[in-house]
């Protein structure tokens, strides 16, 4: 797939995404909080508290923003594949 395809695919899906993951942030907020405390653990034992504390504000809102733009282009794509049977 093209470059161009792949971004017209995310331009008529990116609104309709931001939606779908406000409404999955929504739906799915406790499972969503559990899996975050685990992967918290899960960081705690692979990078020894590396990075992610030596952060200050605004880097970790640019690191927040990344994620969120990545979850973004994820959901866009989601919407592009059928239904699961």
């Amino acid at each position: 797939m093209s470059l161009e395809s792949k971004l017209a695919d995310y331009d008529r899906r990116a609104e309709p995404a931001v939606d779908w993951l406000l409404a999955f942030l929504a739906e799915y907020r406790e499972a969503l909080i559990h899996l975050g405390r685990g992967r918290q653990v899960r960081g705690h034992f692979e990078y020894q508290d590396k990075r992610l504390y030596e952060f200050g504000p605004e880097r970790l809102a640019a690191e927040i923003a990344e994620e969120l733009a990545d979850a973004i282009v994820y959901a866009a794509r989601r919407l592009d594949l059928p239904p699961a049977d």
